[in-house]
């Protein structure tokens, strides 16, 4: 059996984890199944084995194929394939394989290869017995397909990732008709009448074990759409299970109106029918409430959304208008600033007559007022530097007596005018 363990597949939606949640509840459960029923055996408890001598009971290699089977689900939904776990899981599933495999070769040759009773010993004369101890053809094909599933849980093959999803079905199919068999009461859907019949706890097992393996990868085949979180995924959410317990429920009550003479059978055939459309009908328009309520969320959402992305558009034209403006206006302050600069330079000098002690103050005065404001201007281009996180400190040693008498002197003309 070629198995390529390579690669795992994760699942990431919140749905996703729930149905992988889900999985490992589903294997649990199965196991469970298979432990009472091998107690059942041990103390020769019937209501555990098959609820009493009229339902076929679940043999006892059966109930260790469920354990196995369960216990694989459980180590294999981890997806982590070079573990221990992982690799003891794809084990219990090549043993439930195995075991599958004899017991439909037993039937198909007509062999005993003496692991039937190898345990516990089993009355020939059971109901749906023909073979004590043997599991029934259809139970072991159940495990064959979702032995042959586990297997392929993880392939990177799409096709045999399908081919393992298509026998997982499969084997749900044959458990569902059976379940349906025990409800409606109808022996032949049980499995092949010269062989053995498959049991109630074996037919709500196998169908536990296929909710659970197509659950395991939500994230790939048909199961990426039920498990989709969109309108369509659950719509399917909603519809299969609804469906299919109500359409079950309904068969049983025409089939039982029928076999009571309440009704004959083109009577119970047509009222049934008007009563499946309503039914449907009801579904539908209960779908397409939840549909639409999510849908008027979404669009909801979407137009908050859009306003956010309408004030974010906003707040950045502002913000570029704001660095053009800085850019202006320090090219425009800059021009002015170094003809002031020049002039007071050249009263500085002397070029326009010696200047007396307090023109020379004057002149100091607007030398240190241009570099102030030189620094301003700076300053205000440093903004568009912090933005950018280009902007960075350097540390320089400051003379507090130099910062104080600058500060006296620009402010001395203007507090002698006050005076």
């Amino acid at each position: 059996m070629p198995v390529n363990i390579g690669e795992s597949f994760s699942s990431d939606s919140a749905i996703e984890k729930k149905f992988t949640a889900l999985s490992a509840v589903l294997g649990a459960i199965a196991a469970v199944i298979g432990m009472l029923v091998l107690i059942g055996w041990v103390f020769n408890d019937p209501v555990l084995k098959g609820i009493n001598h009229l339902y076929v009971t679940m043999k006892a290699n059966t109930a260790i194929a469920f354990i196995c089977a369960g216990a694989s689900l459980l180590l294999l939904i981890e997806h982590r394939p070079r573990s221990v776990k992982y690799r003891a899981g794809l084990t219990l599933a090549f043993v439930v394989l195995t075991l599958g495999l004899i017991c439909i070769a037993q039937d198909v040759f007509n062999v005993q290869v003496g692991i039937d009773q190898l345990l516990f010993k089993d009355a020939a004369f059971l109901e749906g017995t023909v073979s004590p101890g043997r599991m029934s053809p259809n139970t072991s094909v159940c495990f064959i397909f979702l032995a042959v599933s586990l297997l392929l849980l993880d392939s990177r093959r799409n096709k045999l990732f399908i081919f393992g999803r298509l026998l997982a079905f499969l084997a749900g199919l044959t458990a569902f008709t059976a379940l349906v068999g025990y409800f409606y009461g109808v022996r032949d859907l049980l499995g092949i009448q010269k062989f053995t019949m498959m049991s109630l706890y074996g037919a709500f097992g196998f169908f536990i074990l296929f909710l659970g393996v197509i659950s395991a990868r939500p994230g790939r085949g048909l199961m990426k759409d039920v498990s989709a979180d969109n309108p369509g995924g659950l719509m399917l959410r909603y519809s299969i299970p609804s469906l299919t317990l109500l359409m079950t429920v309904l068969g049983w009550a025409m089939l039982n109106g029928e076999r009571r003479n309440f009704f004959d059978n083109y009577f119970g055939a047509s009222l049934f029918t008007v009563i499946r459309v309503i039914i449907v009908v009801i579904i539908l328009f209960v779908i397409s409430k939840t549909v639409n309520k999510l849908y008027r969320e979404r669009m909801e959402k979407e137009k908050s959304l859009g306003e956010i992305e309408s004030k974010y558009r906003e707040i950045m034209e502002v913000d570029r208008l704001k660095t053009q403006f800085i850019a202006v206006i320090s090219h425009e302050l800059r021009t002015p600033l170094t003809i002031i600069k020049g002039f007071s330079s050249i009263l500085r000098m002397g070029n326009a007559g010696v200047l007396n002690k307090e023109q020379s103050d004057y002149v100091n005065t607007i030398e240190n007022n241009t570099a102030r404001l030189g620094n301003i201007i700076s300053e205000m281009t440093d903004i568009s530097r912090i933005e950018s996180g280009s902007f960075t400190l350097e540390k320089a040693p400051c003379s507090m007596k130099e910062l104080i008498e600058c500060c006296v002197r620009d402010l001395s003309n203007t507090a002698s005018k006050r005076e």
